[in-house]
């Protein structure tokens, strides 16, 4: 049964008007002073298994009926725990070219929709059709707040959903047009008052939420600390979908010929840190890949499970070690870290949830971020004679950049499926040696039904040596046949597409760059942490400062620069003005 939530009898007849196709399907909603108490009503009242809800301003399509009792099998099949469903929501990744978390399945009059063909979890919907499985609801004791009026209904019947251990998901198959644009002012009315922030802190532990419509933030009371019964609705939306949901399988691949065994068990202990950390909704397994079996050495059986090569034709095997994890390993996603790096397991568990929901053809992209290290590898690799400091980060959100040519995601930073793997030509792998993780990246983006999902946590830490690294080498020659051959491969064997023609990004360098000397008209700040650009600042005001005081001619046109600085931009400008003072002036040549 459809139910049409209508404000009077000429909508009730539009709609109807509209929909002929649907005759008989439908039920009108006349006079309501409540959205909360409609559903409500229709949760504990309605003998039917489902239920649809939609706006008197909608407008379905043609085959919306068998649209919607496909879905209603697709979702019992495949996401046994669901209990609503929207055409739009608010998701816990973000996903596409221009990477959003707002997921739509609809049109109306600000945009029209985003994404094709895909049920994804979401933290919240939009309330202009609703799917309810009305005996999961009911099992669970999903009620409503009894509040009168239209606005936030969607969003708190998601948290009671969310609540009960339910999922919530969005679903292409209710795309519709929906005629209203809506009052952004009277959503951020209803969401800033006092009753629906107390409402989110009694029932969250999240401080702000995202939804459709812009950011909602609880109230800040002593209920915030502590208290049971909240749920977390970032994670436990994730964890409600995979409930009976099978397990994925995602391999962790180090590529290593044993060099640096002390820097290669950290990099395996964290990674078993980290499969631990996971959970069971996403099957990690651990692979150490080699060209040099016989120098292996004694711990490795004690983390992975060894995979070699026994000919490598001569050729550096960094690449054709890929390529045979993509054929020796069973997994549906693969993700390669190199064996003097290291992950972080503080956040496993929302990678193996969200590996877990997502398309299998999928490419995850995650942030990582460069180290400098002065390691002694005779002795322990975190010790006393260790030294390290935060360098360049890598945003997972950049990975579109790549695109323009340069590469701004390293390996360790993507997933990639293995029929990704799989469809690059073998001859790429011969003979891209370096620029490795930039070919994968371009094949994924590029293969047919590309899908990136973003996740904007730090998972990979980068080692960054004096040397020992090919990042390092000051003789290009091999980066450039790579590279070579690299745009042959692309050009010439990959998908036709119109994805390469972004134009190339120009603020940032490439992340096969030594890191020591950033390039010409590459901006030096781009290598520095927060804390090192701020001593850089105080630095700068202090030598500005010494040189004002000494130089008496400057006082007054000076003094008025900066006082002019404190009117227009406040102390921020008066500080970076103060920083720009004396600095050499570059001319063109």
């Amino acid at each position: 049964m459809i139910f049409v939530v209508a404000r009077s009898s000429q909508y009730a007849a539009s709609f109807s008007q509209r929909h002929q196709q649907l005759t008989g399907c439908l039920r009108f909603e006349l006079g309501q002073t409540s959205f909360f108490r409609v559903i409500n009503r229709i949760i504990s009242e309605e003998h039917e298994p489902y239920a649809c809800l939609v706006h008197d301003d909608v407008t379905l399509g043609h085959d919306f009926l068998p649209r919607l009792k496909g879905l209603v099998a697709q979702l019992d099949k495949d996401w046994p725990s669901w209990g609503v469903v929207g055409n739009a929501g608010f998701l816990s990744f973000r996903f596409g070219l221009d990477p959003t978390e707002v997921l739509r399945y609809v049109a109306d009059p600000h945009r029209g929709p985003n994404m094709q063909g895909h049920v994804l979890p979401a933290q919240s919907i939009d309330g202009n059709v609703m799917l309810l499985n009305l005996c999961s609801l009911r099992r669970s004791g999903v009620v409503m707040p009894d509040w009168n009026g239209f606005q936030l209904y969607d969003i708190m019947l998601c948290i009671e959903t969310a609540r009960a251990g339910l999922a919530v998901l969005v679903a292409p198959e209710l795309a519709c047009w929906h005629g209203s644009a809506g009052s952004q002012e009277a959503f951020d009315s209803a969401a800033s008052s006092d009753k629906f922030r107390s409402y989110l802190s009694d029932n969250l532990v999240n401080r702000f939420i995202g939804t459709v419509n812009g950011e909602v933030g609880a109230a800040l009371t002593d209920r915030n600390i502590g208290g049971s019964g909240r749920i977390d609705l970032d994670l436990d939306s994730l964890r409600n979908s995979v409930v009976q949901r099978g397990a994925r399988t995602v391999a962790i691949c180090v590529r290593t010929q044993f060099k640096r065994p002390l820097l290669l068990r950290r990099t395996l202990e964290t990674i078993s840190a980290f499969v631990i950390s996971a959970g069971s909704p996403t099957r990690f397994v651990i692979r150490v890949l080699t060209d040099k079996a016989e120098d292996r050495p004694d711990f490795i059986e004690d983390y992975a499970e060894l995979v070699a090569i026994t000919e490598s034709g001569g050729i550096d095997s960094r690449n054709k070690l890929v390529r045979h994890a993509a054929y020796a390993i069973d997994a549906d996603w693969f993700w390669f870290v190199d064996d003097d790096d290291w992950v972080f397991p503080n956040e496993a568990e929302r990678l193996g949830l969200i590996l877990n929901v997502v398309p299998l053809h999928a490419t995850i992209l995650l942030d990582t971020q460069h180290f400098n290290e002065w390691v002694s590898e005779k002795q322990s690799a975190i010790g006393t004679i260790y030294h390290g400091r935060e360098a360049r980060y890598f945003p997972a959100g950049d990975f579109g950049k790549s695109l323009g040519g340069v590469n701004h995601i390293p390996f360790c930073g993507m997933i990639v499926s293995r029929a990704v793997l799989k469809s690059i030509p073998e001859s790429t792998y011969d003979w891209v040696v370096y620029y490795e993780d930039f070919s994968v990246l371009l094949h994924a983006l590029l293969s047919p039904g590309a899908l990136p999902i973003v996740v904007d946590r730090l998972y990979a830490g980068i080692s960054m040596r004096d040397s020992g690294q090919s990042v390092n080498e000051i003789d290009r020659t091999k980066w450039d046949v790579s590279m070579s051959n690299l745009v042959a491969s692309i050009t010439c064997h990959a998908p036709a597409g119109a994805l390469m023609t972004i134009p190339a990004p120009r603020h940032r360098p490439p992340i096969s760059a030594p890191h020591e000397a950033p390039s010409a008209g590459i901006e030096p700040l781009a290598y520095l942490n927060r804390g090192e650009r701020l001593i850089l600042l105080c630095c700068r005001v202090v030598r500005a400062a010494l040189k004002f005081s000494l130089s008496p001619s400057l006082w007054k046109t000076q003094g008025r620069i900066l006082i002019r600085a404190g009117v227009q931009g406040g102390p921020r400008s008066v500080l970076r003005t103060m920083a720009n003072f004396g600095r050499p002036q570059q001319r063109n040549p």
